[in-house]
């Protein structure tokens, strides 16, 4: 438990199926392959075998970790859409960047707005298709992130800022105890 993240693996899978046939809690599994609890209680409700006929259903650590890995290669919507993609490269192609075009990219009669976030525009860009049509350019795209990093950076620290009112004169904190005294009526 703590440390890294990582996916379960098959062995992991195959010894979690034996401890739960078992009747072990999953309190005692999760710390016999050091995971969390809450990563055994989910594996099996995310990766449980229904058979269409109804007649095999249950948890099965070949078929989960195939699931699990089906999943973890969806591939992206920009590579499945060809319309979107040639869309994104149009405009990456004619210098824009990509949180420039990112939100609403086109409407699209059958699906509504399609809508992409600049990070799986650049997941795009940075991936094998991207580099493939040599849409990386990094001067360009390194330039654009620190450009992004500085405005979410403040300028000073606001905790040491003072109001016009107060610029110059002592705080009640700071102020001698004669100078409260007589401020306050004593």
């Amino acid at each position: 438990m703590g440390g890294e993240y990582g996916h379960l693996t098959l062995d992991e899978r195959r010894r979690m199926f034996l401890l739960r046939e078992s009747r072990q809690p999953e309190g005692l599994i999760a710390t016999t392959l050091g995971r969390h609890k809450s990563t055994i209680s989910r594996e099996p409700r995310r990766n449980i075998f229904r058979e269409e006929g109804g007649a095999w259903q249950g948890y099965f650590p070949v078929t989960a970790d195939k699931f699990a890995r089906d999943r973890r290669q969806r591939p992206g919507k920009l590579t499945t859409r060809a319309d979107l993609r040639d869309h994104v490269i149009d405009r990456l192609q004619t210098g824009w960047l990509p949180k420039q075009f990112a939100g609403p990219l086109r409407q699209s009669e059958a699906n509504g707005p399609d809508r992409e976030c600049p990070e799986t525009i650049y997941r795009f860009v940075y991936g094998g298709d991207g580099r493939e049509r040599e849409l990386y350019r990094p001067s360009l795209y390194a330039a654009s992130l620190r450009r992004s990093h500085a405005l979410h950076r403040p300028d000073h620290d606001n905790r040491h800022r003072t109001s016009p009112l107060t610029r110059g004169r002592s705080s009640v904190v700071h102020r001698t105890s004669g100078v409260s005294a007589t401020s306050m009526g004593a």
